[in-house]
């Protein structure tokens, strides 16, 4: 059975094959390939934008109360934009 593993070797990211037989591994490959790298880091980055939904749905929960803002919603946006344009640009390098 084969399996890739995200990890770092030297600081930098890698992914490194592995065969694996009966859950012991018998070969380990390090491959450092341009395509794992990218989607390494836009899966990295879809996590991060995931993870600051939540500000995202207490801003809206706000508006609609017409409650004071428990973030700013500027700023909010400019960071959760860059991380899209940052995502849209690796994936055209695919």
């Amino acid at each position: 059975m084969e399996i890739k593993v995200n990890t770092r070797i030297n600081g930098k990211r890698a992914v490194v094959t592995m065969m694996a037989e009966e859950a012991q591994i018998v070969a380990n490959e390090p491959v450092v390939d341009d395509n794992g790298l990218l989607l390494s880091e836009i899966e990295r980055l879809k996590s991060e934008l995931q993870e600051s939904d939540y500000k995202v749905i207490k801003c809206a929960e706000a508006i609609c109360l017409n409650a004071e803002m428990p973030y700013n919603m500027t700023a909010l946006h400019n960071e959760r934009q860059a991380m899209r344009d940052k995502i849209n640009k690796l994936e055209q390098q695919l």
